[in-house]
């Protein structure tokens, strides 16, 4: 029987060869023999980012981010990737816990703000998407301009990383 170590050796060999299915498949047996393995999480993140398996990557980072509460690291990459109400609302219920363990963090309440507007954002294009309405563009010229010298705060970054994957709001929010 493999040891967890071996398993993220010969994951880690199979990932560097292309094999991807291959070290997920050993990365997921990791994860039967200790659910709590961080490593097995992270190898299977970035498997699920090799093959492009958006969601994939969301449930690990989401599994992820319940075992590490108070790490702001993985929630911001748990909401990095967050694309759907569903998963915004996940987010948004990771960050309230964070903020109710940590209420001092600035980075927390700023981030827990800033998904709450993501929020708002996604129940306008879902309205306007469900009515047919091709007023989207009209609802989203609503949405209070940002200020100049916000543009390099960590809102502008995360609009241009969601644009890099395809956010549906923060691209339409940026154009």
């Amino acid at each position: 029987m493999l040891t967890l170590n071996d398993i993220l050796q010969r994951a880690l060999q199979a990932y560097n060869t292309g094999q991807f299915e291959k070290s997920r498949q050993l990365l997921e047996s990791g994860l039967a023999l200790d659910e709590h393995s961080q490593p097995c999480l992270w190898g299977l993140i970035k498997v699920c980012d090799a093959v492009q398996d958006e969601l994939g990557s969301v449930n690990y980072l989401h599994k992820l981010a319940t075992l590490l509460p108070d790490d702001i690291t993985v929630l911001e990459a748990f909401t990095a990737w967050c694309q759907t109400p569903k998963q915004l609302d996940l987010a948004i219920d990771l960050y309230a816990g964070y903020l109710h363990r940590r209420p001092d963090s600035a980075d927390g309440h700023y981030n827990y703000a800033y998904l709450l507007a993501q929020k708002q954002n996604f129940a306008v294009l879902s309205k306007n998407v469900l009515s047919g309405c091709l007023i989207l563009e009209a609802e989203i010229t609503k949405v209070d301009p940002v200020e100049p010298d916000l543009v390099n705060t960590s809102v502008g970054n995360k609009m241009k990383e969601c644009e890099l994957h395809s956010c549906m709001t923060c691209v339409t929010a940026n154009n």
